[in-house]
Parts: structure tokens; sequence; C-alpha cells
């Protein structure tokens, strides 16, 4: 998006010559600070705190108050009510609420691996798993 808008830049379409500088810079930065934060996504356990870094936000939590660590169905919102049986998503259960790590949907292979690590890391038990349904 970045190199795209940067060509629309220096080679606009017929007719809009330097009509689309502003916004064509103003859509640059915007993507570009997009994938610079989308670089430091994640969770990480330092200490006693979890750390669980999204596009839009950022949650340290002390890893005491986390109870459970497990995987869920995908169902971004832009599925609706449909869940993908084939990608899982990380949630960690603090205080009795579930906080989905968009960030760490993968297979459910992955994610399950990725909740056992998660779950070691903060000190708790193991959780049995289910195998993920077909």
């Amino acid at each position: 998006m970045v190199v795209a808008a940067i060509g629309g830049i220096y080679d606009p379409a017929p007719g809009y010559e330097g009509e689309s500088l502003v916004a064509g810079w103003a859509w640059v930065g915007a993507w570009g600070a997009l994938g610079l934060r989308a670089t430091t996504s994640g969770v990480s356990v330092r200490g006693d705190r979890l750390r669980i870094r999204s596009l839009w936000r950022t949650r340290d939590i002390p890893v005491a108050e986390v109870e459970r660590v497990d995987t869920d169905f995908y169902d971004g919102f832009l599925l609706g009510s449909m869940q993908l049986t084939w990608l899982r998503v990380v949630r960690f259960r603090v205080e009795g609420q579930w906080i989905r790590v968009w960030g760490l949907t993968s297979r459910p292979r992955t994610a399950s691996r990725l909740a056992c690590r998660l779950e070691a890391a903060c000190g708790l038990q193991p959780t049995p798993r289910a195998r993920p349904r077909p």
C-alpha cells in the first residue's frame, strides 16, 4: 500500500497532477505507522507482567490475574457469527473475562502449542486440550 501510494504521488493518473499530493502522503503515513505497529504486536511475559500488544491497544496484566490460557475458533468481525474451524486464536482468561489475542491467530496445532508455552510462562498448571473439531 505504501509503495502504491508513493507511485501515485510521483506518477499520478492524467488529470490528477498535484491535486493528490497531501492525501497521498497522508495515506503513506497512515499505512507506514500501521506497518510499524504491526511489527511490535504480540504477547510477552516479563517478570510478573503479561503484555498483550495489538494494532490498536496495549494491555499490561499482572501474571497473577491470568487464570487460564486456551484457544478458540476464529470468528473475526468480517465473518459475523460464522466460525472458521481451520483457524484458532489464543485467548487469556483474566478475572473471569476472556481476552482474545487476534495477533496470535494460526492453525489449530500451532495455536495450541503457543497456548501451552504461554501457560508455562505464566506459571499455570497445564490444561488438557481437546483436539480441535474438524
